[in-house]
């Protein structure tokens, strides 16, 4: 976890929500909540949830989950941009 450290962003596979902890462990994935932890163990500014299963058809869903644990938290959507600027 030290190389996301500080990041300003941190883009996470959050395959599943609460209800699914398990199936999420089963499969190699994580939760939008085991995104969160990672974040803030991390320090990072700003979360970026990806890679979610087709069973939610609102990913806000997730990401309101997530923000029970880290604040900064949105979830990605096809052709979304976000600028960084760049440190002066």
């Amino acid at each position: 976890m030290d190389f996301t450290r500080g990041a300003d962003i941190l883009i996470h596979d959050s395959t599943y929500g609460d209800a699914h902890v398990e199936k999420a462990r089963e499969n190699l994935h994580t939760s939008a909540r085991d995104a969160a932890e990672i974040a803030l163990k991390a320090e990072v500014k700003l979360l970026v949830l990806s890679h979610f299963s087709a069973r939610y058809s609102d990913a806000e869903e997730l990401a309101e989950q997530a923000r029970e644990v880290f604040p900064s938290v949105m979830a990605a959507e096809d052709f979304l941009k976000i600028e960084v600027p760049y440190p002066e």
